[in-house]
């Protein structure tokens, strides 16, 4: 199973549906995440759907901040959203050979005092996920300034 994970800072191009269908034929992806899409509501949806997967969960951005939309194939057996939050979804695959894996995609609230829930709800998950589990996306996490963007 092959996935993406995006900071994609804004879905809301024209361009980006068919980008994401041609990387898909080319690489074979089964799921893709996205961060930061910057959109919402029925607008999110029709993109989402735009871009050739069957399935998909969607956090909505709170304005021009957040967003987190989760999208699969039928390649997987079963596909459960475990937690959904603006900062991370937790979401259970089963592989049609019957593997069991949790993924937990994240988008970290910039602001550090919001950003600490993140840590206790991962720290959470952690003591309660009995199979492989990987944790991806964007925490928003820096160690200086010189590594934010300004633009």
């Amino acid at each position: 199973m092959n996935y993406i994970l995006w900071n994609v800072r804004g879905a809301g191009a024209r361009s980006l549906p068919s980008l994401i269908r041609g990387i898909v034929r080319s690489f074979g992806v089964d799921f893709v995440a996205f961060f930061e899409t910057r959109c919402s509501g029925l607008k999110a949806q029709q993109i989402a759907a735009s871009m050739g997967f069957p399935h998909f969960n969607i956090v909505d951005a709170d304005g021009f901040k957040g967003g987190i939309w989760c999208l699969w194939s039928d390649r997987f057996r079963n596909v459960e959203v475990l937690e959904s939050t603006n900062q991370y979804v937790s979401v259970r695959f089963t592989s049609q050979r019957m593997q069991v894996r949790e993924m937990t995609f994240v988008y970290g609230s910039p602001h550090i005092v919001l950003r600490r829930s993140l840590w206790q709800d991962l720290m959470r998950l952690c003591l309660s996920v009995h199979v492989p589990w990987c944790v991806g996306g964007d925490f928003n996490a820096t160690l200086g300034n010189d590594e934010r963007c300004s633009w």
